[in-house]
C-alpha cells in the first residue's frame, strides 16, 4: 500500500539488518519508489543519483555493495550527464569491479580533463597508495 506508515519490524529486509529501526523504514520506501520509478519511466540524473545512493543503501555492510550494479548506473549517469565528479565516482567503481589497474589507467586520462586540474583527489601521491 503506497504511503502506508510500516511498522519497523515488517519493513523488508529488517530481519537479516542488525540495526533495524524506526529510521530505517523512510530508507526501505525509498528503495522502493527508485525502483518502481526506474521501471516505469526513463531515468535522468537524478533518479540514477537516487537509485546509486539506493544499492549503496540496500548492502548491510560496505562489503556487501553491488559495485557491478553501480557502475552500471555511474554509465548510464556518464552518458546522461557527464561531469568530473561523476567520471571519479564512476572510476572508483571500475577499481571494485575491473580491479585498480584499469581504474588507475582510466584515472590518468581523467587527469587530462581540465574540470579536474588540480583537483586534490587526482594526487598520484594519495591515489596510487
Amino acid at each position: 500500500m503506497p504511503g502506508a506508515v510500516v511498522d519497523a519490524d515488517e519493513a523488508p529486509g529488517c530481519a537479516q539488518r542488525a540495526s533495524c529501526g524506526r529510521s530505517s523504514v523512510g530508507r526501505f520506501r525509498g528503495v522502493d519508489l527508485v525502483t518502481a520509478t526506474l521501471a516505469t519511466a526513463t531515468p535522468g540524473p537524478y533518479q540514477l543519483q537516487a537509485a546509486i545512493a539506493a544499492v549503496h543503501d540496500e548492502a548491510a555492510r560496505a562489503e556487501d555493495t553491488d559495485w557491478r550494479q553501480i557502475l552500471g548506473l555511474y554509465e548510464l549517469l556518464a552518458a546522461l550527464a557527464p561531469g568530473p565528479m561523476v567520471t571519479l565516482n564512476r572510476i572508483v567503481a571500475v577499481a571494485r569491479v575491473r580491479g585498480s589497474a584499469i581504474a588507475l589507467q582510466q584515472l590518468d586520462v581523467a587527469g587530462d580533463d581540465p574540470a579536474l586540474t588540480g583537483y586534490h583527489r587526482l594526487d598520484n601521491r594519495a591515489v596510487r597508495r
